[in-house]
């Protein structure tokens, strides 16, 4: 018996040795919605983020709040996770890119907050805003949304995943590639 324990051991051991390394592949899915944000000039301000996250990190991320007997927790305990989650992502570029006539436009965060929706996923929405307006019919803007190691992967909803509020100029389209 502890030849066949020995065998099975060595086994395995040489199957780990050999075993192929890991090709990258997403932990996280994020269903989200963009807005580009447009001032009353016309400018572009900013774009504002709705992510609703995948079930099984919905349920990841409530682990780690203290609830009292199964309730949800409340509105302060979210919002302090959504500027957590913005800080967190803020080195990464809020996980997206924008660019203009001049390369790549900075941006801050703000406007965080979080809920569970009634779909039992949780939704975080904020808002990056453009440190200086960009007026958009004089060069495009090229938003890229994107996560470095693949670990999220993140998909426009479909119909809804991309829109304009505001103010957006007339000749103003957006198209998703």
């Amino acid at each position: 018996m502890r030849r066949i324990h020995l065998a099975i051991w060595a086994m395995l051991a040489a199957l780990a040795i050999g075993a192929p390394s890991a090709t990258a592949h997403p932990h996280v899915w994020i269903d989200m919605t963009v807005s580009s944000v447009f001032g009353d000039e016309g400018k572009l301000t900013g774009f504002t983020h709705v992510w609703a996250f995948d079930e099984f990190y919905t349920v990841f991320q409530l682990e780690g709040f203290e609830l009292s007997s199964g309730d949800k927790p409340s509105q302060e305990q979210l919002d302090k996770y959504a500027v957590e989650m913005t800080d967190s992502i803020a080195q990464f570029g809020y996980l997206m890119r924008i660019e203009g006539r001049d390369g790549r436009l900075d941006v801050d965060a703000g406007n965080q907050s979080a809920r569970v929706r009634p779909d039992q996923r949780l939704e975080l929405t904020f808002t990056v805003d453009l440190k200086q307006p960009v007026d958009a019919t004089d060069w495009p803007v090229r938003y890229s949304v994107y996560d470095p190691d693949y670990y999220i992967e993140m998909l426009h909803e479909k119909g809804t995943g991309v829109l304009m509020t505001g103010n957006p100029p007339a000749t103003c389209t957006m198209d998703v590639d």
